[in-house]
């Protein structure tokens, strides 16, 4: 996991999973801290990913790949997989789309997911942690950033969730 005190495990093929504009993904790849890293979100959101890519992959260590991906499509998920890491960033907020997002991340077959997020609701964030430990992760808290120690709206939390043997 990466960890504010400055330490970190090598991600090696990381996936960015509903990245945005994939500024955490860019951050690992100029960081050395990953082989590879696929910055995937829906697929009207690739020309933005590429562009991003572009402008930013000048001495990168790392290979850098946009992907067109859209929760519950496991199929996809599957052939673009497997991945070392997946970097999951403020994606629980909403239950409905928790069990698409489950599928995803059980179909890229990652023994590991780092998870941050800013705590808007509890139960919500609670509820994914608990579906996350139903399907064989041990999910530990790593780190918080108070929201009135860093000027965040919300308590900032950060994850990392590694796969059970043999599961």
């Amino acid at each position: 996991c990466i960890l504010p005190n400055g330490t970190a495990t090598f991600l090696g093929r990381a996936l960015d999973l509903g990245c945005g504009t994939g500024l955490l993904g860019l951050w690992v790849a100029a960081a050395g801290l990953a082989d590879e890293v696929a910055l995937a979100d829906r697929p009207e959101r690739l020309p933005y990913l590429k562009a991003n890519i572009g402008l930013n992959n000048h001495g990168c260590p790392a290979l850098l790949s946009p992907l067109a991906l859209l929760w519950g499509d496991t199929v996809a998920a599957a052939q673009a997989g497997p991945f070392d890491t997946v970097l999951a960033a403020d994606l629980i907020y909403d239950r409905a789309l928790h069990v698409p997002l489950m599928g995803t991340l059980l179909a890229v077959r990652a023994p590991l997911i780092v998870l941050a997020f800013g705590q808007r609701s509890p139960c919500e964030e609670e509820a994914f942690l608990a579906l996350l430990v139903a399907k064989g992760f041990d999910c530990k808290l790593h780190y918080i950033a108070r929201a009135d120690e860093c000027g965040a709206p919300h308590d900032v939390l950060l994850y990392c969730c590694s796969r059970q043997a043999g599961v």
